[in-house]
């Protein structure tokens, strides 16, 4: 496996082995980012870009939404799925995990 990004199937394979049942909720979570303006979101992709490549204006006035808060009235979401994984404590035996 090239690293964690792209996939949770890994993990889950494993997940459905003989042992204690476990509990595997996903969720969104947001991510976003908010901005001052055009300007700022710009600065941001060429700062943070792995690619340095920067979307134009026009790309960014596209893809970012009105935000609620006055100081920063634009906002570029990025949900990201997360997961949490939860084995039941009482379902552990010791002679499982040593």
């Amino acid at each position: 496996m090239s690293g964690w990004r792209g996939t949770l199937r890994p993990t889950w394979a494993g997940a459905s082995a003989p042992g204690p049942d476990l509990h595997r909720p996903a969720v969104y979570v947001e991510f976003g980012q908010p901005f001052l303006s055009l300007d700022d979101a710009q600065t941001f992709f060429r700062l943070y870009s792995r690619d340095g490549l920067v979307p134009s204006r026009q790309e960014l006035a596209q893809r970012l939404e009105l935000s609620a808060w006055a100081d920063y009235p634009l906002y570029l979401p990025n949900p990201k799925p997360l997961c949490l994984l939860a084995i039941p404590a009482a379902q552990l035996r010791e002679e499982m995990y040593g």
